[in-house]
């Protein structure tokens, strides 16, 4: 039976492992990114050297100890530069500082090498404990100042942000305030009482901190890696599945060809082998895909607009009926405080409010990139838009901020279809003052999709 040691290990370092490729696939890569992939990457190098230190003869211990707090000390380094980092390109820190402290970090984890920190290693009561020397208050020093900075900052930036940035700094927050406490807790029980009981918990303790950043992914859009962890997920799972059903049928298929046809290992290995490579790369695809579908939440369903909307000889109508049917499909969901739409008049290349005054020439940057990229546009994602885009790109973005600002909206919903960007839909925000969640984001698009069909034909007969 695993011990639960070595199942909080496997548990911490699959994760790590999984949310830093997760950030390493992605294309979008700046310097915060590069921070949460050395930082998971280390949280999983310290996860193996915390176990195989607990699990080490007395003799071979000291070493791993010291491995153990070089990749604590790394930890806390890449920690601290994530969080004052994020979400900008940039360390938040005075000119100077940054490089300040990535030296400090780098001495005190050549002397966690050393003697300095822990000379020798005495066992009690069949418990390994190091003794301590000089080296290990500079060494709480240093963890104390970069995990206690980040978490402060943490705090800080939970406090002045808004909208989604404000939810995951949530998340972040809890997560990291929880982790400290108790690694806190863990370093001090270590070196004050010489008590390493709780050491075997620093696993748990850590994933902690990565389930609360994980939840932040899939809810809240952290880092923009909610696809392709989804997509992360459901082939390790699937993986996992067929690794079970192809070794639970290969036992029983080799017990029933030795008792039945008195087959020796060799055929039998031989025939189940030929079976999974015929039979793997289906059964993977349509798992995936079943996977992918149970993990990603499901869209409600749209109703059709060709139906529900009624035309007259002047179009008017029709075009009245569709705000009431699009207000009435969207509110189901996303109940926002208030919302405009704008149709397409192609005579005098505007768009006009139906219900309204308010109107937009055709020609504009925000028309231009809405059909370049018809998704929605929303205010709160244009820091992540301009971390990827090149010069034109980035003002084109910017003048469709200003614009959004003027308007007061929060958002903008294209309704496109292949040909034209038939209207737009200005958005204002949730009434519960909460910002767009991912679930949210694919119903517009789904309503989007089925809207824009329906508003063509309006304008399309309108216009006959």
């Amino acid at each position: 039976m695993p011990s639960l040691l070595f199942i909080s290990t496997l548990i911490t370092v699959a994760a790590s492992l999984w949310l830093g490729a997760a950030v390493l696939f992605r294309k979008r890569r700046n310097t915060h990114r590069w921070f949460f992939v050395l930082m998971n990457f280390s949280i999983a190098l310290w996860s193996v050297a915390n176990y195989i230190a607990l699990r080490a003869e007395s003799s071979d211990a000291l070493p791993w100890i010291r491995l153990v707090m070089l990749f604590a000390a790394l930890q806390s380094l890449l920690l601290f530069l994530f969080i004052f980092t994020f979400p900008d390109k940039k360390p938040n820190l005075p000119k100077g500082w940054t490089g300040s402290i990535i030296v400090a970090g780098i001495v005190v984890m050549t002397l966690t090498l050393t003697p300095a920190l822990f000379p020798d290693i005495t066992v009690e009561n069949g418990l390994i404990s190091p003794t301590v020397s000089w080296g290990t208050a500079v060494f709480g020093l240093f963890a104390l100042l970069t995990i206690g900075s980040a978490t402060v900052r943490s705090i800080s930036q939970l406090r002045q942000a808004r909208g989604i940035l404000r939810l995951q700094w949530r998340y972040i927050s809890f997560g990291l305030l929880t982790w400290v406490l108790l690694l806190i807790f863990s370093f001090a029980s270590t070196v004050i009482f010489s008590n390493t009981y709780f050491v075997q918990f620093s696993s748990l303790f850590t994933f902690i901190f990565l389930a609360c950043t994980y939840y932040a992914i899939l809810r809240h859009r952290f880092l923009d890696l909610q696809i392709i962890l989804q997509k992360i997920t459901a082939r390790v799972i699937a993986l996992a599945v067929l690794a079970f059903l192809y070794t639970a049928v290969g036992v029983i298929f080799l017990e029933l060809t030795r008792r039945e046809f008195g087959w020796n290992e060799t055929p039998s290995v031989f025939a189940a082998v030929i079976v999974i490579i015929l039979t793997f790369g289906a059964l993977r695809d349509k798992l995936v895909a079943l996977l992918e579908s149970l993990v990603q939440a499901k869209t409600p369903r749209v109703k059709d607009f060709h139906h529900e909307t009624t035309l007259s000889d002047e179009g008017r109508v029709g075009l009245e009926r569709f705000v009431d049917v699009f207000t009435e499909e969207l509110k189901k969901v996303v109940a926002v405080q208030e919302l405009e739409i704008l149709a397409i008049n192609r005579r005098d290349q505007r768009y006009e409010s139906i219900r309204g005054s308010r109107s937009l020439p055709a020609q504009t940057e925000l028309i231009s990139w809405l059909k370049a990229k018809p998704n929605i546009f929303v205010k709160e994602e244009v820091p992540y838009l301009l971390e990827e885009l090149p010069g034109r790109e980035r003002d084109r973005i910017e003048k469709a901020e200003r614009l959004l600002d003027q308007s007061g909206y929060a958002a903008i919903l294209p309704l496109a279809t292949r040909e034209e960007v038939w209207g737009v839909v200005f958005l204002s925000e949730k009434t519960s003052g909460e910002p767009l969640t991912v679930n949210d984001i694919r119903f517009l698009h789904e309503l989007a999709r089925e809207a824009a069909y329906a508003l063509e034909n309006v304008i399309m007969y309108k216009e006959a």
